[in-house]
């Protein structure tokens, strides 16, 4: 009978006991590769998701420090017209800058003339905030980065930030 339809001997002749027809089964290799890719192939969609999400995100912290180092250095030359000036000067730079950047995260700003030195400094800090790619699951909430970065009339200083680094 089996060799008519070219069916396995196994399949051909009645199983008898608990478990036979599992046995069988589980002696089958015949179709290992597709499940096999079946249970990896998701797995490995997920890995690259989640790659080209901490890209994305590397590059949004990196152009939002751009922005706040960008803002501070614009804005330091208004320092000599005054504190309120130079706040000023710096919400309204990093505001345009924002609006320049196509799919901007959502954003919090920060403007403040401290001492750096013996001389006025402007400091921004910008807090972002981009939803993950895998639906805000990881991290819970979506990704939240910041920078931040101080000028004098003079050109760039560190910030606690840069000192914690060093």
């Amino acid at each position: 009978m089996g060799e008519i339809f070219d069916i396995p001997e196994e399949f051909a002749r009645p199983l008898k006991g608990p478990g036979a027809r599992m046995r069988v089964l589980a002696s089958d290799r015949a179709g290992n590769i597709a499940l096999r890719l079946a249970l990896i192939i998701p797995g490995l969609i997920l890995l690259g998701v989640g790659a080209v999400d901490l890209f994305a995100v590397h590059n949004a912290h990196n152009r939002l420090q751009s922005v706040a180092e960008a803002g501070a250095l614009a804005a330091a030359p208004a320092l000599a017209s005054g504190e309120d000036a130079a706040r000023t000067r710096a919400a309204a730079f990093v505001a345009d800058a924002m609006l320049e950047w196509r799919n901007a995260p959502g954003f919090e700003g920060a403007y403040e003339v401290v001492r750096q030195g013996s001389e006025p400094a402007i400091r921004i800090r910008l807090s972002g905030h981009r939803p993950s790619l895998l639906g805000n699951m990881l991290p819970p909430g979506g990704w939240n980065f910041s920078g931040e970065a101080a000028a004098t009339s003079q050109g760039l200083v560190s910030t606690d930030k840069d000192q914690a680094r060093s």
